[in-house]
């Protein structure tokens, strides 16, 4: 058994897959924390920190909200949405993509 997962960063076609991870969209210190909490679910793809969501799993970083989705067979983390959790468009956005 291997001791990390694959992590996949959105699926194709998502809209604003790219968008988060342009620096221009959020400030540099915020966008290194998502990075590395992201890079640390390839460790753990269910931390203690992170809350069962719908379909899959949410981890807070700071004030952003990272969706992500377990496939426990093939070993794989799929980042499916990353965006700001004190408004209420990241929560709209994940129901209409049926995470929620």
């Amino acid at each position: 058994m291997r001791t990390t997962w694959s992590v996949w960063i959105g699926r194709p076609g998502l809209p604003g897959r790219e968008s988060w991870r342009r620096k221009g969209h959020t400030p540099c210190n915020i966008h290194r924390q998502i990075t590395i909490k992201i890079f640390w679910l390839q460790a753990d793809p269910r931390p203690p920190d992170g809350k069962r969501i719908g379909i899959g799993y949410r981890v807070d970083v700071g004030e952003y909200r990272v969706f992500y989705t377990v496939d426990d067979e093939q070993e794989l983390v799929t980042v499916e949405l990353v965006g700001p959790g004190n408004d209420d468009r990241i929560y709209k956005l994940a129901e209409r993509l049926g995470l929620l």
